[in-house]
């Protein structure tokens, strides 16, 4: 309540109330008018301006981007993949698992899902060689537009083993989802 919040913070209720308005502009809790704060447990999207590829990212940084290629396949998609896309359940797409380095160092396991059109180009590419985001790009594949999604998950079994952390140690999640001028989804990190 309130009033356990400015006991708690030694506040008056005029900061308080200000701080769980901005919360809930935010999407961060719910709860009002009579009801107490309760964080929610949804993401919250973040829209950037620029579109970076990981590499292109990592090279701004001055930094050295590098990635190994753990699995590449066209499978079908699952209910969590086409609604992600806005494709049918069982629609073919391709699947990317790659570990990326940063200097040398693990940093981040990437898992990308291309609508077919669009990921079945990588076929033809070396995805241990570079960027790609570069690649589909040089091969006319445009991304005008994506939306992000930042959250914090534990650590699955695959996590833990390419990334050397514990099963369930807190990790950082971004979800990207890129879309054409048209508005088509061709890639998702799901």
């Amino acid at each position: 309540s309130e009033s356990q919040l400015c006991d708690r913070w030694n506040s008056s209720r005029g900061p308080v109330r200000q701080a769980l308005a901005t919360l809930r502009a935010e999407g961060i809790i719910a709860g009002g008018r009579g009801k107490p704060p309760v964080v929610r447990m949804t993401s919250v999207g973040q829209p950037f301006d620029t579109l970076l590829s990981y590499s292109a990212w990592a090279h701004s940084a001055r930094h050295k981007p590098g990635q190994r290629t753990l699995e590449l396949a066209l499978r079908r998609a699952d209910e969590h993949a086409a609604s992600v896309l806005r494709i049918e359940t069982g629609t073919p797409v391709v699947q990317v698992l790659r570990l990326r380095y940063l200097d040398g160092e693990p940093a981040m396991l990437e898992r990308a899902t291309f609508v077919e059109h669009v990921g079945r180009r990588l076929f033809d590419f070396d995805c241990d060689s570079g960027s790609l985001w570069a690649y589909l790009l040089s091969q006319g594949v445009q991304f005008a537009t994506a939306s992000h999604v930042i959250d914090a998950v534990a650590a699955d079994s695959v996590d833990a083993e390419h990334l050397g952390v514990p099963e369930g140690a807190p990790l950082l999640r971004q979800q990207r989802t890129a879309r054409s001028a048209e508005g088509e989804i061709g890639r998702a990190h799901v």
